[in-house]
């Protein structure tokens, strides 16, 4: 977000919210002081998913870097793409496990590869002075998602699978 907040004009109001807590925190919140960004970075804290629906409705841009844990460990899928691409929001991300699978690099989002916060704060500043870009990603993202993603639509398909295997 620092790399992004170096490389926006001076007059883009560029805010980040953080949702979430866990073993980390402390450390992030330090962070965040020590760099003197406390005036564009928000640390929310962990809270209900009501809450972080309401959040998401407020934002403009979903961004999240995963990586893979020193054990191995990965975020699956990830629900949170799902629920912001639902939204409407483009993404920016890493390519990771199952990621792509909801962020379509280029066309609902962006990627960048797993510790590349070069890359990653180049698309956010990049992608946040573009609002008909990213209007134009997350409507791809929604329409991803719908015609991906929706039970009620995979439901359907896997009966058609059934029958033609019948």
């Amino acid at each position: 977000f620092d790399i992004a907040l170096r490389l926006v004009p001076p007059g883009l109001d560029l805010h980040l919210s953080i949702v979430g807590a866990g073993p980390l925190w402390e450390n992030l919140n330090h962070k965040v002081h020590s760099m003197n960004l406390s005036a564009n970075i928000h640390c929310l804290g962990a809270m209900p998913h009501a809450e972080v629906s309401e959040q998401l409705g407020k934002s403009h841009i979903y961004m999240q870097h995963c990586v893979t844990a020193p054990n191995g460990d990965q975020e699956g899928l990830g629900v949170s793409f799902i629920e912001a691409s639902a939204r409407g929001l483009p993404i920016i991300t890493t390519r990771h496990n199952g990621i792509p699978d909801v962020v379509r690099h280029e066309k609902t989002g962006f990627l960048v590869e797993e510790k590349d916060v070069q890359a990653m704060g180049q698309r956010l500043a990049f992608l946040s002075q573009q609002p008909d870009l990213w209007r134009k990603l997350g409507k791809a993202g929604r329409n991803h998602v719908e015609a991906n993603f929706d039970i009620a639509q995979q439901a359907i398909k896997l009966i058609k699978k059934y029958k033609s295997v019948v």
